[in-house]
């Protein structure tokens, strides 16, 4: 079997990925599992009911993987939930409230009991495939059997399923990914904070805004979200999810330092352009490849050309 040095890389800053993200929990979480409160899904926040839907559907996904002995793809369900949905997404999510920058006390300790359930199901889904690791965490966590090995492997369940929520939040996630990308394209710094408009025709979807702007202004580093607004003219607009935006950026002063940069960025892309022109000239290219790989090369091609364009525009 090939062993790749990379990939062995790889796997070591998973298992660091998960240290970090349990150490963080383990700081805030100031109740053992078996002492833990039940959680009232009823009452819980749209994070909290989306990361909870998230998290069962990759216990139903690993579970079918494992019934088929499809080991490769339940590994790398996991991999994508924990180090993508959880510590990416999730944990960003609730540092505002642990940290108490947003919400009430009880709104607080909500958080710590879904971050506890979320890891601890975490931990059981990984242990076949990491036994050392989640047992080391797991016994930090103060649950009532005597090791991680003899608790029940959980299974999905059809009540924390939450589409809406899913939805929702997948909105935040796709606006915020907007943002930082056109803020970094036109060189501004995260430092940078600026106004975002977002139009919401559903009033369910503009009350969802409102209550939970904090998150893209955390995550999306602005200084104000505005709901159904009115933008200016200049402002960047786009739509993500359904979701009409504009964002109004400040009056830019672009440094020596910056044209620099955004010169050297263009010149890289102009080369990874002219390469793949010429590969897209290569006439036994075209005919060999498969079509999967030519479409791939033409849109990265529409990609890189767009990208010199914003680039250009920012000088």
């Amino acid at each position: 079997i090939p062993l790749a040095r990379s990939r062995m890389q790889g796997y070591a800053a998973f298992a660091n990925k998960i240290w970090n993200a349990s150490r963080f929990a383990l700081i805030h979480i100031d109740t053992e599992l078996k002492s833990a409160k039940a959680i009232d899904r009823d009452d819980l926040s749209s994070v909290e009911r989306w990361i909870l839907s998230r998290l069962n559907e990759t216990t139903r996904s690993v579970n079918k993987a494992l019934s088929a002995f499809r080991f490769d793809e339940a590994s790398n369900t996991l991999y994508q939930f924990f180090w993508h949905e959880f510590c990416d997404w999730y944990i960003e999510m609730v540092k505002p409230v642990l940290l108490d920058r947003h919400g009430t006390a009880q709104n607080k300790a909500k958080a710590k009991r879904v971050l506890l359930q979320v890891l601890d199901r975490s931990l059981r889904l990984l242990h076949p495939f990491m036994p050392f690791i989640t047992e080391e965490i797991w016994q930090k966590l103060g649950g009532i059997e005597p090791s991680i090995m003899v608790t029940p492997y959980p299974v999905a369940e059809e009540v924390l399923e939450d589409r809406e929520a899913e939805r929702l939040i997948s909105a935040v996630k796709a606006i915020t990914t907007v943002v930082r990308n056109v803020r970094a394209e036109r060189g501004f710094t995260p430092k940078d904070r600026f106004r975002l408009h977002v139009r919401a025709d559903a009033p369910r979807e503009a009350t969802f805004l409102r209550d939970y702007s904090y998150l893209l202004v955390e995550l999306a580093r602005l200084s104000e979200v505005v709901i159904n607004g009115e933008p200016p003219s200049g402002a960047h607009h786009d739509v993500v999810e359904g979701f009409a935006i504009a964002i109004e950026f400040p009056q830019k002063v672009v440094t020596p330092e910056q044209m620099e940069r955004t010169q050297r960025e263009i010149e890289k892309t102009r080369k990874e352009l002219a390469s793949l022109e010429a590969r897209l000239a290569n006439v036994e290219f075209i005919r060999n490849a498969p079509s999967a790989v030519v479409e791939q090369a033409q849109a990265r091609h529409s990609e890189l050309r767009a990208r010199i364009e914003k680039l250009q525009q920012n000088q």
